[in-house]
C-alpha cells in the first residue's frame, strides 16, 4: 500500500515537471517567433498632415477677424471687400497689441515680441490729463506707470511702432439736462479743457471735433464724414481716393499731428501722419471706417501694415 502511494506521488511530480518543460519549450518557441518577426523589414507609411492646409477654408478670414486698428467695434462677420487671393497674398505676420494689453516687463525682456502697439479712442470719463504731453495722458488713462512709460519709450526708440488711432468721445450721459437732452455746452467746455495746448512728445497736436447739435440720447443712427480730394505724399498710398469716418457718439474729438502729414483733405486737415522717432515710428491716423463702400478704409490699413513690414525708405 505504501509503495503504491509512493509511485502515485512520483508520477504526479513527473507529470507536472514534464508539463513545466513543455511550457518552457513553447515559451522559447514563441519568443523566437517574435524575434524573427521583429527582424523582418517593415514598410511604414508616414503622412505629413498640415493642419493649416486642412483648416484653410476656416482660416481664410482669420487675419481679418484678428485685424487690429479697426476703430472701436470689430465686425466678426466681416469677409473683406477683396477676393480671397488678396488676403492670401499677405505672407507677412505683424504682432500687434492694444496698449492696455501690453506686458511691459515682458516687453523689456523680449522687445521683438511685439511689432506694433496701438491706441483706440478713449471715453472722456477715463481720460486723465496729467500734463500737456498727450503721450503721458494716454498712458495714465490706461494706468501705465512712469516706469512702464519709460519702457514703452525705450521700445519705441529702438524700432517699435506706436499707432495712435485715438481721441476722446462722450456718450452724452456725462452731462444731461433735466429734460433728458444732452448738455452740449458743458461737454464741449470739458473737451476743450482736456485737449487744449497738447503735444505728443516733441510733436504738436491738433484736435478735430464733431458734435451732434442737441442730439437725443435715444438716437442710434451714426453720422458719416466723407474725405475726398485727398492729397497723398506717399506713392504706396496713391490708389486711396476716398475715406469715411463714422461718428458714433454725440461728441467725438480726434488727435492728429499736423506736421508734414502723409494724407490731407482739401482743407489741409492731417488725416494720416507717419513720423520717424529714433529707430521707431509714430503713426497718427483717424479711425477710418474699414467697412466703407469705397473699400479705401480697409485698403489703407492693409497698405500700412505692408509698409511697416517691408519698411520702405519713405518717412514723413
Amino acid at each position: 500500500m505504501y509503495k503504491n502511494y509512493y509511485h502515485i506521488k512520483l508520477a504526479i511530480i513527473l507529470f507536472f515537471f514534464s508539463l513545466f518543460l513543455f511550457s518552457c519549450a513553447e515559451s522559447d518557441k514563441t519568443v523566437n517567433q517574435i524575434d524573427k518577426i521583429l527582424l523582418q523589414n517593415e514598410n511604414v507609411k508616414i503622412y505629413d498632415i498640415d493642419l493649416e492646409k486642412m483648416l484653410k477654408a476656416e482660416n481664410i478670414y482669420k487675419r481679418l477677424h484678428e485685424f487690429p486698428f479697426i476703430a472701436e467695434d470689430a465686425n466678426l462677420d466681416f469677409k473683406g471687400h477683396f477676393p480671397i487671393e488678396f488676403y492670401q497674398s499677405f505672407k507677412f505676420k505683424i504682432v500687434a497689441k492694444e496698449l492696455k494689453d501690453v506686458d511691459f516687463w515682458k516687453l523689456k525682456m523680449y522687445p521683438y515680441s511685439v511689432d506694433v502697439i496701438y491706441v483706440k479712442p478713449i471715453w472722456v470719463e477715463n481720460f486723465k490729463k496729467a500734463s500737456n504731453d498727450l503721450f503721458e495722458d494716454i498712458c495714465y488713462s490706461y494706468n501705465i506707470s512712469k516706469r512702464e512709460q519709460e519702457i514703452l519709450l525705450w521700445w519705441l526708440k529702438n524700432g517699435g511702432v506706436l499707432w495712435i488711432e485715438s481721441g476722446l468721445y462722450a456718450t452724452g450721459f456725462e452731462n444731461i439736462k433735466r429734460d433728458g437732452t444732452i448738455n452740449l455746452k458743458a461737454i464741449k467746455k470739458r473737451i476743450v479743457k482736456l485737449t487744449s495746448n497738447l503735444h505728443f512728445l516733441e510733436f504738436p497736436v491738433k484736435t478735430i471735433s464733431y458734435i451732434f447739435p442737441k442730439r437725443p440720447l435715444t438716437a442710434i443712427n451714426m453720422r458719416t464724414v466723407v474725405f475726398d480730394n485727398l492729397t497723398i505724399k506717399a506713392k504706396f498710398l496713391k490708389d486711396i481716393n476716398q475715406l469715411k469716418l463714422k461718428i458714433r457718439y454725440p461728441v467725438q474729438t480726434f488727435f492728429t499731428i499736423p506736421v508734414n502729414p502723409v494724407i490731407t483733405n482739401r482743407k489741409g486737415l492731417a488725416l494720416l501722419t507717419i513720423k520717424k522717432y529714433y529707430e521707431g515710428k509714430i503713426i497718427f491716423i483717424l479711425p477710418f471706417d474699414y467697412l466703407d463702400a469705397y473699400k479705401d478704409g480697409e485698403l489703407l490699413r492693409w497698405k500700412l501694415l505692408e509698409y511697416l513690414y517691408y519698411k520702405p525708405h519713405y518717412t514723413a
